[in-house]
């Protein structure tokens, strides 16, 4: 089981009822962000963490089809800014999205840099990491992998080449298939 992100002091979560909040729409409970993609703050676990870093520059189409793999996964999509500097943009470019597949976004430049991404989109797999850059003083051990490819190529390439093998092999069968 993929252990939910913890975010840090300068991400931002987008999810249904933010941006429905943002744009004057209402949301239903059922479309809410799901709680076991929110950040908990003191949970000490030894799962990894299944990051897919993304852009607006991959697309609607792509970020839907990644949206709705991270919910299957539990996997985090983290993006490293807002569309054109502008929150507003950002919610609105994410809305269908978040709509369709009830996952949000992760607004968070740190992570980019902590994992030194460039490329997009990237999966990192990581061993667990304090959730404030304050606390952070190394990369922590994880795979990487970039390219459009799907999530459960990424985690089977992982368990024959990775450094996190037995920690992925133990996720493999625990996956529900979309």
């Amino acid at each position: 089981m993929l252990r939910p992100l913890k975010f840090s002091l300068f991400s931002l979560v987008l999810s249904a009822f933010v941006v429905s909040s943002v744009i004057g729409k209402p949301v239903v409970q059922e479309e809410a962000f799901h709680s076991k993609h929110l950040p908990v703050d003191g949970m000490e676990s030894t799962f990894p963490i299944l990051l897919i870093f993304v852009s607006f520059s991959l697309g609607e189409k792509a970020l839907l089809n990644l949206a709705q793999e991270a919910k299957h996964t539990n996997a985090s999509l983290v993006l490293r800014g807002f569309k054109d500097g502008s929150y507003l943009k950002t919610a609105k470019a994410l809305e269908k999205i978040i709509t369709k597949t009830g996952i949000g976004f992760t607004v968070d430049p740190e992570l980019f840099a902590l994992f030194n991404i460039s490329v997009v989109p990237t999966y990192v797999l990581s061993k667990p990491f304090p959730p404030h850059a304050t606390e952070r003083n190394q990369t922590p051990l994880h795979d990487r992998l970039m390219g459009h490819v799907s999530v459960k190529y990424v985690l089977e390439t992982f368990a024959k080449e990775g450094s996190l093998k037995n920690e992925v092999k133990a996720l493999l069968q625990e996956l529900v298939t979309p």
